[in-house]
This record gives C-alpha cells, sequence and structure tokens, in this order.
C-alpha cells in the first residue's frame, strides 16, 4: 500500500489486507450470505461497531478510545445486552430487538449498485 504496487486478491489475502477471496462469479452470493448473516446480529451492536470505525479512526487514539468507551457503556445498558446473557445463560439462541434503521442485509443492493 505505501509504494502503490498493485496486489493480487491472493496476496492481498497472504498480507492480511482481506479475509477471504472468491471467483467473481460466486461474489453476489458470498456477499448476500454475509449479509444474512449480519442479519442473526443485534443491529445496535452493528451500528456501534461501525461508529467505532468511522468516527474512532478520524481522531486521535485517546478519541478512539473514548468513543469505543461510550458505545459499550451503551450497548451494556441495552435490552440486546441482558438478551444476550439471557440466551448464553439459557443455552438458546437470542432473539434480539431490532430497531429503526436499515437492517444488515438491506444494505447489500446499495452496495451492489454502487459498484
Amino acid at each position: 500500500m505505501y509504494d502503490e504496487a498493485l496486489h493480487s486478491a491472493e496476496s492481498a489475502k497472504e498480507m492480511g489486507l482481506v479475509d477471504e477471496v472468491f471467483p467473481a462469479d460466486e461474489l453476489h452470493a458470498k456477499v448476500q450470505e454475509y449479509a444474512e448473516e449480519l442479519t442473526t446480529k443485534p443491529a445496535n451492536a452493528l451500528a456501534s461497531v461501525r461508529r467505532c470505525i468511522m468516527e474512532g479512526t478520524a481522531g486521535s487514539f485517546e478519541e478512539g478510545l473514548a468513543i469505543e468507551k461510550a458505545e459499550a457503556v451503551r450497548l451494556a445498558g441495552s435490552a440486546n445486552f441482558d438478551e444476550g446473557i439471557s440466551a448464553f445463560l439459557e443455552k438458546r439462541d437470542p432473539i434480539w430487538e431490532r430497531g429503526k434503521g436499515l437492517e444488515p442485509a438491506s444494505i447489500l443492493p446499495y452496495w451492489l449498485a454502487r459498484r
């Protein structure tokens, strides 16, 4: 990245820049599969992760930690946090509360339209 060299997908995976590599004809299905997997996660936690990444990397290290701390405190007071603990202790799948906004799977058509 520093030397502006172009790398193959396999090379990017070896360097740890990407987690997985797929043939082009499988990409749409793999993205759909991943988006559907995300719908099984609590939407408020996914939003917090996104906020930490987008806002937490824009400032200093200390500012990023402050954003992560604020998100952790906010999530710890949520119904989804309680549900996650209960589901774990009861050895069952959690039933997440869904909030307003986009569900993760609905992002796929938007993402594909931008390509």
